[in-house]
C-alpha cells in the first residue's frame, strides 16, 4: 500500500466526516429507543509528524487532564522494558501480588500459574488492573517502586506535563497528562 500524506486540513475534514458519520449512524437507534442524539465534542487532541517535529492539527494540546485509562500504555512500555526478556517465564501470582486491586479484574488469585506474556494480554488486551497490578510488581517490585519508574519516563521521553500516580489509570486527582505528551 502507497504511502499517504495528508495536509491538516485533509485530517481536519476527515475527523469531521467522522463524527458526521457517528452523528449519522445514532440516529435511528435515537429514533427506535426516544433517547437523545448524543453529542461528540473533542476536548483536546494533537497530531505531528515524529520526522520533522512539526505539529500538524492541535486543539488545547497543553490542557491538563486525567489519563484514565491511556495510563496503561505507560505501563505497558515500562514493564516491557523490564521484563521483555522474560516473557516466556511462568510465574505464580500470590495473594499480594493482587491484594488491594480495584477496578475491572480479570480474576487472577493466589496460586494461579501463568506466563510473564499472559499477563501482557491480560493486563493490555483485556485492559483488567489485576494484570496490570502484577506486572507492576515483578517489574519494580511494588506498585510504588513502579510508578517512580512511570514517572522516570515521562521525564526520559519529554512528556512535562504528565504525571502518574498508580499503573491502572484508576482515578486520582494528582495524575494528570496532555494531548501534547
Amino acid at each position: 500500500m502507497p504511502e499517504q500524506n495528508f495536509t491538516a486540513s485533509q485530517m481536519f475534514r476527515n475527523a469531521n466526516r467522522f463524527i458526521e458519520a457517528y452523528h449519522a449512524a445514532l440516529q435511528p437507534v435515537c429514533r427506535d429507543t426516544g433517547l437523545p442524539p448524543m453529542a461528540v465534542d473533542i476536548l483536546m487532541f494533537f497530531a505531528n509528524n515524529p520526522e520533522s517535529g512539526t505539529v500538524v492539527l492541535s486543539k488545547d494540546p497543553e490542557k491538563l487532564v486525567y489519563p484514565a485509562s491511556s495510563v496503561k500504555l505507560m505501563t505497558a512500555l515500562v514493564a516491557l522494558d523490564k521484563l521483555s526478556g522474560r516473557l516466556s517465564e511462568k510465574i505464580t501470582i500470590t495473594d499480594d501480588m493482587v491484594a488491594g486491586v480495584s477496578g475491572t479484574r480479570y480474576g487472577l488469585t493466589g496460586g494461579d500459574t501463568v506466563t510473564i506474556r499472559d499477563l501482557f494480554y491480560i493486563a493490555f488486551a483485556g485492559c483488567y488492573n489485576d494484570g496490570a497490578v502484577v506486572l507492576a510488581k515483578l517489574a519494580a517490585g511494588d506498585t510504588e517502586s513502579f510508578v517512580t519508574l512511570m514517572n522516570a519516563k515521562t521525564t526520559e521521553l519529554g512528556m512535562t506535563n504528565t504525571r502518574y500516580t498508580n499503573p491502572t489509570g484508576m482515578h486520582d486527582r494528582l495524575m494528570r497528562t496532555t494531548a501534547a505528551d
